[in-house]
């Protein structure tokens, strides 16, 4: 018997490319569009709506939020979404992070369809802005939450939400095609690479001072930070690691190249990649794109990345802000290429079979089949 025919509405909040919106891209190009047909509806015009176009070639309706605090302006995004439901005969909406979450998920409750909320972020306590939003997102009803990690799963289970059950499905990238593992040159130097957002949560300035102490014992080594401040978020960040650097005298051996669209080149060119949060990270996207390319890692050992790297395997995993251990990590990876070129390609043996694009989506896509079962009446 032939699946029946489920458009469904993919909700996404963010107008730059994050995290979320990498996953977002990776699981349209791999999604079933005869049984699933997507359209996406973004909640923000920005560069992130051209490049959903562009390359997963969907058809995208930009609805217009604002801020929460816009209530008459959120209740209209609302009343668009469930428009939008009707109009392209929707029957399961995909919630692509947690703004996304609270607009199409009460759309969805509005047009009474299923919806699935799938989070990116570790919930914060507190009244503040953020613990706010997330206090708000509890409330909103989802037929299935979906976490990229263990960690997050346990951590959402800590705190009531209004879901039938949370699902951790590990995030799954594909390196390109083109990437080779062995083009960095014979003669170059040593380079550990840090790649991210530049929020202070995310570390980059325990990198820096990671980084000095590095150079002591290595004085040749080279050090790229990849990455630019987005969404607003902490325009300030940048300018207090590039004075950092200078305070600590690195100047020739650390280089900002910004925010980049392919990281693919910078991670093909390195020796070792950093990632070093100093809060735990519901995943860590990073760690999966260096393993792809046959990189060792070093990360921070809190979160999702300890269900990702495989200690004196794939990496090597240090405290969260512990820039002496992470300086003496870089030491010993950048000082040794044999055990980073072994960690590297097991690193991406692991990758491969483990966090592929194809085994996520169609962990996703049994999800969406579990959920219009329940919807039609039919056994689960």
């Amino acid at each position: 018997m032939r699946a029946p025919v489920s458009p469904v509405l993919f909700v996404n909040a963010g107008a730059e490319r994050g995290g979320a919106e990498v996953i977002l891209l990776t699981l349209l190009r791999h999604l079933d569009r005869e049984r699933f047909p997507p359209h996406v509806c973004c909640l923000r015009e920005g560069a992130f709506v051209d490049e959903l176009r562009r390359d997963a070639r969907v058809e995208v309706t930009v609805v217009a939020s604002g801020s929460f605090r816009q209530v008459s302006r959120g209740l209209d995004a609302v009343k668009r979404i469930h428009a939008l439901v009707s109009e392209q005969h929707v029957a399961l909406v995909h919630a692509n992070g947690t703004g996304a979450h609270i607009y199409g998920g009460l759309a969805a409750r509005r047009a009474g369809v299923p919806h699935l909320y799938h989070v990116h972020d570790v919930p914060e306590p507190g009244w503040n802005g953020q613990g706010l939003i997330g206090r708000l997102a509890r409330m909103v009803p989802a037929a299935v939450t979906v976490t990229p990690s263990r960690f997050l799963a346990e951590r959402l289970a800590q705190r009531p939400v209004r879901a039938a059950r949370i699902v951790p499905v590990a995030n799954g990238l594909d390196a390109p095609a083109a990437l080779r593992h062995d083009d960095r040159p014979g003669d170059h130097v040593p380079v550990a690479l840090w790649c991210g957002r530049l929020q202070r949560w995310k570390g980059a300035h325990v990198f820096v001072r990671a980084a000095a102490i590095a150079r002591q014992s290595i004085p040749s080594a080279r050090f790229v930070v990849v990455g630019g401040t987005l969404m607003g978020l902490e325009p300030d960040y940048e300018s207090d690691l590039r004075a950092l650097a200078r305070t600590l005298g690195l100047e020739s051996a650390i280089q900002f190249v910004g925010q980049q669209m392919d990281v693919w080149p910078f991670l093909a060119q390195a020796d070792v990649v950093v990632h070093s949060s100093i809060a735990p990270e519901p995943f860590g996207l990073v760690i999966l794109e260096a393993m792809l390319a046959g990189r060792p890692v070093i990360a921070s050992a809190d979160g999702g990345p300890l269900e990702i790297v495989e200690p004196e395997v794939t990496g090597l995993l240090v405290p969260p802000g512990d820039a002496a251990a992470l300086g003496a990590a870089l030491v010993r990876l950048l000082g040794d290429a044999a055990a980073a070129t072994r960690m590297g390609t097991d690193g991406r043996r692991r990758a491969e079979r483990h966090f592929s694009a194809a085994a996520m989506t169609r962990r996703i896509e049994t999800l969406y089949d579990e959920v219009l079962a329940v919807r039609r009446g039919e056994a689960a």
